[in-house]
């Protein structure tokens, strides 16, 4: 139970972003960077608590048989891959509100 749990911590921070900036799409500049913004916050807060209760159901007792330099690696790399993609994510459309429109001649 909790390996799928632990897929969905992983997968919902960076897919609450994702959602979150195509709605932005239709504001305007300013706000698109507030919205995106927030939904990293928001989804960094799902992933926590998706990450804590996947400890509580046997994540933390599967980490504790490793040895001492690999159980950290395996404990916190769900929640770095998490982190990292949700920020690549919001840069990426960061930057989409920043180019100016492209224009065809």
């Amino acid at each position: 139970m909790w390996e799928i749990l632990l897929l969905v911590s992983i997968i919902a921070s960076p897919l609450f972003v994702m959602i979150e900036g195509r709605r932005a799409r239709k504001l305007e500049k300013q706000e698109r960077f507030i919205r995106i913004e927030r939904a990293v916050f928001i989804g960094l807060f799902i992933m926590l608590a998706l990450f804590m209760l996947t400890g509580v159901l046997g994540f933390f007792d599967f980490v504790s048989r490793f040895k001492e330099p690999v159980d950290k690696i395996v404990l916190f790399s769900p929640a770095m891959i998490s982190v990292i993609t949700s920020i690549v994510i919001a840069d990426i459309m960061r930057e989409e509100v920043e180019s100016p429109p492209k224009r065809t001649s």
